[in-house]
């Protein structure tokens, strides 16, 4: 004989698997980086000693210019960070990431001039510059915040993300003058170069 307790067994149905968006992450990268950087520079006048009689020192004008190139290059690194997911739908969280970097790109510029005065014995003084520089990105990294939204059953998170970032910036450069007095020959060359850490604003959507 069956009984009414017999007819009706309740079915227990688990509830769907949410995910959850709050915890710390760890996460590896690599990949190619590509920039815009504009160089100034200034070369300085070039004072130049020779052993002709009665042209003990001449000089060599200094230029000053500007140049945009596209530095590229192989970069890597990690990243870490945490979310807390206050609401069903917001998370808010903290990230930090630092990539070391092959990023670079030079030129050669050229210089001639061309209009230099005699020496006091009519000497013909003939000079030309060439300068050659590399600019370089040999780290960088960065400290963002981040709001996002939660969508798709819990399993979608849309944010924006914003904050500082910074990197070592290298600059290095050879710049020679070279010519003529009476067409004896000569040349001098100059090395400079200067490093430093930069700073600024980094923000992006995902």
């Amino acid at each position: 004989m069956a009984s009414a307790a017999d007819l009706y067994r309740p079915v227990y149905k688990a509830p769907p698997n949410v995910p959850g968006w709050t915890g710390w992450y760890l996460g590896v990268n690599a990949g190619a980086s590509f920039g815009s950087v504009k160089t100034d520079f200034n070369v300085a006048p070039v004072t130049v000693t020779t052993n002709i009689p009665g042209l003990n020192t001449f000089n060599i004008p200094g230029f000053a210019g500007s140049n945009t190139e596209s530095p590229s290059g192989f970069i890597g690194g990690g990243q870490i960070g945490y979310n807390w997911q206050f609401s069903p739908i917001w998370v808010v969280g903290l990230e930090a990431d630092f990539q070391g970097a092959d990023e670079k790109a030079g030129a050669t510029l050229t210089t001639a001039f061309p209009n230099l005065p005699p020496g006091p014995g009519d000497e013909t003084i003939v000079a030309a510059a060439a300068t050659q520089y590399e600019a370089k990105i040999d780290w960088f990294g960065t400290v963002r915040g981040r709001i996002g939204y939660v969508w798709g059953d819990g399993a979608v998170l849309t944010y924006v993300t914003g904050g500082l970032a910074y990197g070592k910036v290298d600059f290095e450069a050879t710049s020679t003058v070279s010519g003529t007095v009476a067409l004896v020959p000569f040349s001098i060359t100059h090395v400079n170069g200067h490093s430093q850490v930069r700073a600024g604003l980094n923000y992006q959507f995902h």
